[in-house]
């Protein structure tokens, strides 16, 4: 690899072991929710091995990206350590998953390996031409406060079901889900106006986070015309917005009652719309999320 080559691939290794970090907050706010212990012992034990095998997916593919990084760059005692160290250990959630407690914040947060780190902090700071500037320091922040608002948004189901909630509206879902943001995101509001328009209208998403650069709507789906009819709607409107200074996403959930297609077929016709970059939908089915 030549210099920028490597430069790009370990910011990448170092991006996705953020991204594992925010999976894992969100598994430790599940696993410790009150309402997870009063569940059945069948219902803990399969949140607990889909979360596991999820993160123990993530950890293989990252740790076989590190190992390639070392091994195509002739480091060969940091190749050594880090297979003895970490590699040989990637399937033990154990040594893998370390969960620690902010007295500060009163929250629980993990890390993967934190001390995978100093083996490749020196690596980076060798093959980086120039420390990181504020606002790529910035833009590192918020995409890990993105991820970790992903990932939750993307357990609404878990979420719902830990909470005891069998929602029949839309407000239902999303207050159970706003609820549980502000615990991790403290600076999650709602009801905020937002002017995103250029044709003088504005926008009020279910709730924001600005430390996320991002706002999020829920839709209740009942059926597969209420769902092309709520995604031809929000099209519509979408071609009116655009980003400002504070919010930089719209992250639209669509929460089913019941199977319409698959995920990837939703996700095409979602394509088809052309809506903004800067849109993103998230599709949870009630019955196969919980």
């Amino acid at each position: 690899m030549n210099n920028k080559k490597n430069k790009d691939y370990i910011n990448l290794i170092f991006k996705e072991l953020a991204n594992l970090d925010s999976e894992i907050d969100s598994g430790l706010y599940i696993l410790n929710h009150p309402n997870y212990s009063n569940q059945s012992d069948s219902i803990q034990k399969e949140i607990q091995m889909d979360m596991d095998e999820k993160i123990l997916l993530l950890v293989d593919i990252l740790f076989r990206k590190i190992r390639f990084f070392l091994e195509i760059n002739n480091l060969h005692n940091e190749l050594l350590e880090f297979d003895k160290e970490y590699f040989l250990n990637r399937h033990d959630l154990k040594f893998l998953w370390k969960s620690n407690y902010d007295h500060e914040s009163d929250t629980i947060y993990g890390e993967i390996c934190p001390s995978i780190r100093r083996l490749l902090i020196p690596i980076k700071e060798y093959f980086s031409d120039d420390p990181p500037s504020p606002s790529e320091i910035t833009d590192a922040v918020s995409l890990t406060n993105r991820k970790t608002l992903e990932n939750i948004l993307n357990s609404t189901g878990y979420i719902l079901k830990l909470l005891n909630i069998q929602p029949t509206t839309e407000p239902q879902v999303y207050n159970g889900i706003k609820e549980h943001l502000k615990l991790v995101l403290p600076d999650i509001i709602d009801d905020k106006t937002f002017n995103f328009s250029q044709k003088l209208k504005t926008y009020i998403p279910d709730f924001s986070s600005v430390k996320c650069e991002s706002v999020v709507e829920y839709k209740y789906i009942k059926s597969e015309e209420d769902l092309k009819k709520s995604i031809d709607d929000l099209c519509a409107d979408s071609k009116a917005y655009k980003t400002n200074t504070e919010i930089k996403y719209i992250y639209v959930v669509f929460y089913m009652k019941k199977y319409i297609k698959s995920v990837g077929e939703l996700e095409e016709y979602w394509k088809e719309k052309q809506f903004p970059n800067f849109w993103k939908s998230i599709y949870i089915y009630e019955n196969l999320n919980t």
